[in-house]
């Protein structure tokens, strides 16, 4: 992907399961929008660690800049006792 380039996507997520908002090596992203219809947990995450900093009731938008990379990257998991669906947007700042 190219420095500026729409990053997108959209994904059915089971209860418990997790969805990787994860560039690949080299490259960085500001991830815009989180839209969910279900429970999420959103996280920071390192191969060691994780932080939760946000728990959500759906339907609706988490609107802040994220910044991912290879290394350090976003976790989107359903906390609902339902499937569900997580999409998401932003921009690539640096490509590999």
């Amino acid at each position: 992907m190219a420095r500026g380039d729409a990053v997108v996507g959209i994904s059915s997520i089971d209860p418990d399961a997790t969805l990787d908002i994860r560039p690949s090596s080299g490259e960085e992203w500001i991830i815009h929008n989180v839209y969910y219809n279900v429970n999420i947990e959103l996280k920071i995450a390192t191969a060691t660690q994780s932080l939760v900093f946000a728990s959500l009731t759906a339907p609706d938008v988490y609107s802040k800049d994220i910044h991912v990379t290879y290394n350090q990257w976003l976790k989107v998991k359903n906390t609902d006792a339902t499937s569900g669906l997580v999409a998401y947007d932003g921009m690539v700042t640096k490509s590999g």
